[in-house]
């Protein structure tokens, strides 16, 4: 899933930032969410089922994961088509 791979790929520079003693409490904050965003994911749950602060969405807004996004249920439409009228015979398509 794509939403893995983003996820793991900013941890990995979030722990080299860290590492490198440029810890501040704003990519504390990235991380912990991050490691929790993993979680979630690999649980094969989506994100948008992850209880979040409004900060913590903030945070993970500008990733744009796919499992963050709503999910719309189109129910399927079908049209009928009438023909020939005046003779009786009707032609059914379904588009």
């Amino acid at each position: 899933m794509s939403d893995l791979g983003q996820i793991e790929k900013r941890l990995e520079r979030l722990e080299k930032k860290i590492s490198r003693r440029m810890k501040t409490p704003e990519l504390e904050k990235e991380f912990e969410l991050l490691k929790r965003a993993k979680a979630q994911v690999e649980s094969d749950k989506p994100l948008r089922e992850m209880e979040m602060t409004a900060d913590d969405k903030k945070r993970i807004k500008g990733f744009m994961f796919l499992s963050e996004k709503p999910i719309f249920y189109v129910p399927q439409h079908r049209r009928v088509h009438r023909t020939g009228q005046g003779t009786g015979r009707s032609v059914s398509s379904v588009t």
